[in-house]
C-alpha cells in the first residue's frame, strides 16, 4: 500500500494518474499501519471527524497535472443512490525517500518559528531572473502604466518622499480594523517628511513589520495608504483612491497581510523584524523510510479576504507575497512558491483570475465580466458603508478605456439602461451612511452601491460579441429595449444631465442593416453555413424570420467579431468620468398590482409573484430584502404594489413559452416625494397593457 502511494511521485509532473487503493476495510486489514495513520489524519471532515468510524467505502489516490498528490474517499448516500459524499485530503508532498528507489523529494522541512532567512527575497529575484518582464507587465490602459503614488515611504531614511516614476516600490495590502492608529494628516504631513520621523512613531505592527520586510527584500520604497495619503485632504484622498489600480499594478510586489484582523496583527516569523510564529508541519512516516507532508493549508475566508477595499488591491497586484495561517507564499503569473514545497514553475493564476485580468486589459466593454467582478465585490464588508463606490473607484478607472462615457454611481453610462436592471444574488442589506454623512450623496437605492449583496449578471450580458478571445460572449436569453429617458441629478433642484443609450442607438443603426460602419470598424459578409437558431444571433427573439447578413470587426482587434459596432472611447482621450450622483428622473408609466405568493430559495433573492385584481399571475419581482424571520408564502399576500416601467424585454420564446415579451418594472416606495427601489422584476406585456397605466414624473433617490 505504501509503495502504491509512493510510486505516484515518480509520475512525470505533466501527467495525470489515478490509483485505486481499495476499500477502507481492506486497507485497515493490511499489516502495515503507517498508511492507516496517514488516512486517519487527512481523510476527515466536520461531518465525519473520525476516519475509523466513518462509513467510507472506496479510497483512491490521484496525481494531477499540477503536481499535486491527494487522496479521495467516497461515502454512498443512502437517501439518493445517484449521489455520493466525497472526502478530499490536503495536497501531499514527498519529504524524504529511500535514494535507491529513485524518488526525488518535492517538499522540505519548515522551521516552526521562523521563515527561512532570505527566502522571500530569493523568490523575488528568481521571478526577476526567470520570468523577466512577463510578471511585471501592466496589461492595462496606458494611464495605469504611467500611474505612480504621489507619496511613498523611504524605509532607509524613515520618512515620506515624493513618488518617482523610476522608483521600484512595494505596496502593502492589509486590514485597518477598528482600533485607531497614526495616519498622515495636514497637521503632521511636513513633520513626516523629515528623515527619521516615522521611526519615532508608535506605528501598528503590520506597518512597522512591512517597513522591515521591505528592506529584507532589498528594496527602498514602500507604499502604505494610511501614511502615503493625507487622510483629511479630501481632494488628494479621492485622487489617490481613483489611482489605486495604478498604484498596485505598478508595484514591484504587494505584501498581503491576509492573517490580520487589524493593523496591529503584524507578520509573525520574520527574524529580526517581528516575533516568532507557531507553525506545526504535518509529517507522516510510511514504510521504506519515506516521509510525506501535507502542503501548507490556507483558509480561503479571512477578515482580509472579506474586506471590500482589498478586492481591487489583490486584483491589480501582479506579484504577491502573502502571509496567511502563519505561513508565507509567493504568487505571480508564472509560479506559486511555498515554504514547504521545493521551488518549481508551472502553477498559474486560476481561470477566474485570468478572465478578470483579461477583461481589464481589453479595449472592449465586457458586461458579463463587470457583473462577475461586482458579484464578488459587493458582498464584502466595509467599515464605512459610504466607501462602497470609493473602494471600487480603481476598478472603474481601469475600465474607462473600454466603457465609453465612464460610470455613474457605479453603473456604466454607455449601457446604463442595461446596468440599471441589476439584480441581487441572495439577501440584500441596505447600506446606510455613517453618522454625519448624507445618505443621498453616496448610496442611491437604484445602484448596487446602495446595497450589500451579491450581484447577478447583467441581463443582456455581451450580446454584441460574436467571437472574442478575451471577453465572454453572451447567452442572449434576454434582449433589452430601452424606452425610458433618464436624467441624473447632483441634487434635487439641480438641472438633470441626460443619459444617452449609446449601445442601443448603435444596435438599431448597424445590426443587420446596410448602413456604413463607423470609423475604425469594417463590415464583413457572414459565412453561409452559419445557423441563426439558438442564442448566438441577438435579433432572433425580435425577428424570428430574419437572417443574419453580416458581422463587424474593429481595427484594434481584427481577430474578434461583433454582431454590431459598439460605442468605444477615443484612443487619444484619456479623460476619466467617474461620477457619483444620487438622483435619477424620468417620465414613465405607473401601474398597481397585488402581491401574490412569496418564495425563498437558497442563494437566490426573495421572489414575490404579482397578481392582477382578479388574482391572476401577471409577473414577479426579485426583492431587495435582508434575512427575516417571516418566510411564509403569504408574507405580502394582497398588499398593493406600486410598479413603474423602466424597459421592455424580449426573452427566448423556447426558454419560457408565453412570456417572451414583458416590461421590466421596479417596485418603489415614496419618502418626501422621492421614490426608492424595493425590488425589480417583470410583468408580461399583455398583462401590462390590460392595467390602468398612469404617466408620472419619477425621481429616484
Amino acid at each position: 500500500m505504501c509503495k502504491k502511494i509512493l510510486l505516484l511521485f515518480k509520475t512525470p509532473w505533466h501527467e495525470f494518474k489515478k490509483v485505486d487503493l481499495g476499500t477502507k476495510d481492506h486497507i485497515l486489514s493490511l499489516p502495515c499501519k503507517a498508511h492507516s495513520r496517514l488516512f486517519a489524519e487527512v481523510l476527515t471532515n466536520s461531518q465525519y471527524p473520525d476516519f475509523y468510524q466513518s462509513p467510507m467505502q472506496l479510497i483512491c489516490c490521484y496525481k494531477t497535472r499540477d503536481r499535486r498528490v491527494w487522496f479521495y474517499g467516497t461515502i454512498d448516500n443512502p437517501n439518493d443512490y445517484n449521489r455520493v459524499y466525497s472526502f478530499y485530503s490536503p495536497s501531499l508532498n514527498l519529504l524524504l525517500s529511500n535514494p535507491r528507489w529513485g524518488f526525488k523529494s518535492t517538499a522540505q522541512i519548515v522551521h516552526p518559528q521562523w521563515i527561512k532567512h532570505g527566502l522571500p527575497r530569493q523568490w523575488k529575484e528568481n521571478c526577476d531572473c526567470r520570468h523577466g518582464a512577463e510578471c511585471r507587465r501592466v496589461p492595462l490602459a496606458a494611464f495605469l502604466t504611467r500611474g505612480r503614488p504621489k507619496w511613498m515611504i523611504d524605509v532607509w531614511r524613515s520618512c515620506l518622499v515624493p513618488g518617482s516614476h523610476d522608483a521600484e516600490y512595494v505596496a502593502l495590502s492589509y486590514v485597518w480594523g477598528e482600533r485607531k492608529f497614526v495616519t498622515t494628516t495636514k497637521d503632521n504631513f511636513d513633520c513626516f517628511r523629515r528623515p527619521g520621523a516615522l521611526s519615532a512613531l508608535p506605528l501598528p505592527n503590520t506597518i512597522r513589520d512591512a517597513l522591515g520586510f521591505t528592506e529584507m527584500l532589498g528594496l527602498r520604497y514602500l507604499w502604505v495608504d494610511s501614511l502615503c495619503i493625507v487622510q483629511d485632504d479630501t481632494n488628494a484622498k479621492y485622487a489617490e483612491m481613483e489611482n489605486m489600480s495604478a498604484i498596485y499594478a505598478n508595484a514591484s510586489v504587494t505584501i498581503i497581510a491576509s492573517d490580520g484582523c487589524d493593523a496591529y496583527s503584524g507578520f509573525a516569523g520574520l527574524q529580526g523584524v517581528s516575533g516568532p510564529r507557531a507553525y506545526k508541519q504535518a509529517i507522516f512516516d510510511l514504510n521504506h523510510g519515506a516521509k510525506l507532508s501535507t502542503q501548507q493549508h490556507y483558509q480561503t475566508e479571512t477578515v482580509w479576504s472579506d474586506r471590500a477595499w482589498t478586492f481591487q488591491e489583490h486584483l491589480f497586484s501582479n506579484r504577491r507575497i502573502i502571509f496567511q495561517n502563519g505561513c508565507v507564499r509567493w504568487e505571480c503569473s508564472k509560479a506559486f512558491w511555498y515554504e514547504d514545497v521545493l521551488q518549481m514553475d508551472g502553477h498559474e493564476f486560476s481561470r477566474r483570475e485570468v478572465n478578470r485580468r483579461a477583461m481589464l486589459s481589453s479595449n472592449f466593454p465586457d458586461l458579463l465580466g463587470l457583473g462577475n467582478l461586482l458579484r464578488v465585490y459587493n458582498d464584502r464588508n466595509l467599515t464605512y458603508p459610504e466607501d462602497a463606490l470609493n473602494a471600487f473607484a480603481g476598478i472603474m478607472r481601469a475600465l474607462c478605456p473600454a466603457f465609453k462615457s465612464g460610470f455613474l454611481s457605479g453603473l456604466p453610462l454607455a449601457f446604463f439602461n442595461i446596468a440599471l436592471l441589476w439584480q441581487p444574488r441572495g439577501y440584500a442589506v441596505r447600506r446606510v451612511a455613517s453618522e454625519g454623512v448624507s445618505r443621498a450623496t453616496c448610496l442611491p437605492s437604484w445602484s448596487w452601491a446602495g446595497w450589500k449583496c451579491g450581484i447577478e449578471n447583467f441581463r443582456m450580458e455581451n450580446e454584441y460579441i460574436k467571437q472574442h478571445a478575451l471577453s465572454s460572449s453572451g447567452s442572449n436569453e434576454v434582449v433589452v429595449i430601452p424606452h425610458v429617458h433618464w436624467h441624473s441629478h447632483r441634487s434635487l433642484n439641480a438641472i438633470g444631465t441626460p443619459i444617452l443609450s449609446d449601445w442601443y442607438e448603435y444596435r438599431k443603426k448597424y445590426l443587420n442593416t446596410e448602413a456604413a460602419p463607423p470609423a475604425g470598424w469594417t463590415k464583413h459578409a457572414l459565412d453561409k453555413g452559419f445557423s441563426r437558431s439558438g442564442s448566438q444571433w441577438p435579433d432572433y427573439f425580435l425577428n424570428p424570420l430574419s437572417e443574419p447578413k453580416c458581422l463587424y470587426k474593429h481595427e484594434s482587434d481584427p481577430d474578434s467579431e461583433f454582431w454590431y459596432p459598439i460605442p468605444l472611447p477615443s484612443t487619444t482621450d484619456e479623460s476619466v468620468s467617474i461620477v457619483s450622483e444620487p438622483y435619477l428622473s424620468c417620465w414613465t408609466h405607473r401601474v398597481w398590482a397585488f402581491a401574490g405568493k412569496y418564495r425563498l430559495k437558497d442563494a437566490e433573492a426573495p421572489l414575490l409573484y404579482l397578481n392582477n385584481k382578479n388574482g391572476e399571475k401577471i409577473g414577479f419581482l426579485k426583492l431587495l430584502e435582508s434575512r427575516g424571520e417571516n418566510g411564509s408564502e403569504d408574507k405580502y399576500a394582497g398588499e398593493l404594489i406600486e410598479l413603474v416601467d423602466i424597459a421592455i424585454g424580449y426573452r427566448n420564446r423556447y426558454f419560457r413559452p408565453g412570456v417572451s415579451k414583458f416590461h421590466h418594472v421596479m417596485w418603489i416606495s415614496w419618502e418626501d416625494k422621492i421614490a426608492y427601489r424595493k425590488g425589480l422584476g417583470e410583468v408580461w406585456m399583455e398583462s401590462w397593457e390590460e392595467q390602468d397605466r398612469e404617466l408620472i414624473h419619477l425621481m429616484l433617490g
